[in-house]
Order: C-alpha cells, then sequence, then structure tokens
C-alpha cells in the first residue's frame, strides 16, 4: 500500500514539472518579443498585442501652411473735436473754494451757450476737492493750508473751425486750463472704414501668400486661421498751460484721421 502511494506522488510530481516545462516553452517567443524594440508583426502573433503596440506608435506629419501677416488703411477727414476745459480754484476754505469754482465755471458754460454750443455737447467728467499741504520749515513737517477744487467738462464740437474760438471764449469767462484736444471721427464713420481696411488687409495677406507659394512651387488651397486686430487713431493735442492766455488761440485739425486693420492668417498649401 505505502509502494503503491510513492508511486502514485512521484508520477505528480513529474507531471507538474513537465507542465511546468511546456508553459515556459510556450511563453519564451512572447518573452523575448517584450524584450525587443520595436515591435513588429512577423514578431507577434498575438492580435491584442498587435492592438496595443499600434495605439502606442503616433505618426505626425508637418504642417503644409504658410503664414503670412496683411495690413490695411482707410482714412476720412475728421468729424469731431472734443475739448477738455478745467477750472481750478483754491482757498483756504472748502466751502469758499466750491463756491469760487461754480461761479467760474458758470459763468464758463454760460457763455458757451450764448456762442451756440448746446447742453447735450456739455458734460461734466470730473469734480474733485482735495485739501492742500504745505511742509513748514520752522515746524518740520506739513500743515494744512486750505483746499483746491477741481471742475473738468468735456465739450463735444462738430464745426472744427470753432475749437479756437470756443476756448477763447470760456478762458475770458472763467476757464484757467485746457486739458486736451482730441479730433476723432463718428461711430458710424468708424465702422465703415474699419469694413474699408479689413477688406484691404486680406487682399495685402493673400497676395503675399500667393506670392510665397509661387517662389516654393506650390499652391495654395485657402486660409486655414485667421486672426484680427484694429487701431484707430485720432489726434491728440496736448497744450502748454500757457497757451490758453493767448486770445485767438490757432487750432488746426488734421487733414485726415486713419483706422489700420491688421490680420495674420494661415494658409494651407499643397
Amino acid at each position: 500500500m505505502f509502494e503503491k502511494g510513492k508511486i502514485v506522488f512521484i508520477a505528480l510530481v513529474v507531471i507538474t514539472i513537465a507542465l511546468l516545462i511546456i508553459n515556459l516553452v510556450m511563453l519564451m517567443p512572447f518573452y523575448s518579443i517584450l524584450k525587443s524594440a520595436p515591435l513588429s508583426y512577423s514578431e507577434i502573433k498575438n492580435e491584442d498585442i498587435i492592438k496595443s503596440t499600434i495605439s502606442k506608435e503616433i505618426i505626425t506629419e508637418g504642417e503644409k501652411t504658410i503664414t503670412v501677416s496683411g495690413t490695411g488703411v482707410a482714412s476720412s477727414k475728421p468729424e469731431v473735436a472734443i475739448v477738455y476745459l478745467s477750472v481750478i480754484t483754491k482757498d483756504e476754505s472748502a466751502f469758499n473754494a466750491q463756491l469760487l469754482n461754480a461761479e467760474k465755471m458758470n459763468n464758463a458754460i454760460n457763455a458757451l451757450k450764448n456762442a451756440g454750443i448746446k447742453e447735450k455737447q456739455i458734460e461734466t467728467t470730473r469734480y474733485s476737492l482735495q485739501p492742500v499741504y504745505e511742509y513748514d520749515e520752522r515746524i518740520r513737517r506739513s500743515v494744512l493750508v486750505g483746499y483746491q477744487c477741481v471742475n473738468t467738462i468735456k465739450v463735444t464740437l462738430e464745426e472744427l473751425n470753432k475749437v479756437g474760438k470756443i476756448i477763447d471764449i470760456a478762458v475770458l469767462a472763467g476757464v484757467n486750463e485746457v486739458s486736451s484736444i482730441t479730433f476723432s471721427l463718428k461711430e458710424e464713420t468708424i465702422e465703415k472704414l474699419k469694413i474699408e481696411a479689413l477688406t484691404k488687409a486680406v487682399e495685402d495677406a493673400k497676395t503675399k501668400a500667393e506670392t510665397v507659394a509661387k517662389a516654393a512651387g506650390v499652391k495654395i488651397i485657402g486660409p486655414k486661421k485667421i486672426d484680427i486686430g484694429v487701431y484707430v487713431s485720432p489726434i491728440r493735442y496736448e497744450l502748454m498751460k500757457e497757451a490758453i492766455t493767448i486770445p485767438e488761440t490757432p487750432i488746426i485739425a488734421p487733414e485726415e484721421l486713419t483706422v489700420s486693420m491688421n490680420v495674420n492668417m494661415v494658409y494651407e498649401f499643397v
């Protein structure tokens, strides 16, 4: 009985070892394939491994594109002048600084209205009241010496030849600072010029792309990407404070204002 059991045990051990050897022999080709790189169809027969290998292979082809920029400009005579006029007053009392300022600004606005400026053309853009300090050497610190009141109005004019005259009227009535004068265009004119300038910018970019393609011996097949930018350039005049005291201040509007459009375009070619 003992001998029979021993024979069975030995047989089981032999079968187990044989199975292990068979498994190792079957896995050896796949082990060598996994160690080698890159993997190929001739080396791998297992469909799942092939699919996994293909999914890791990424092929990126260079894009066949030409990148160009174009600029277009459209111009028009200025249509609007915007003038900023200020009354600045100082007094030891905040109340008196405000009172004096209001008196001078009211005189200036009334004078403008009497000159033909409508109320809708006048707009308050800034009003401030601030303490004024001066450094006292005797006590070595800043002390309050009064208050400054600033009131600024914006005057919009369409009669550009009257800009200088309007400034003189306002100065004589109490305005003591002209911050700036801006010549600009009406919104509808700007929109019209944008379209005109954009058309020219696109045509400019297309011409450049066609020139490059011809020189390179290729053919463009259309734009792939277009980026648009806009730049409107009104002209601004900064007046010196001393200039506002000169009667009949000459203000000459520019002959033209321009709207510039820029585009960046990417063309595909074959």
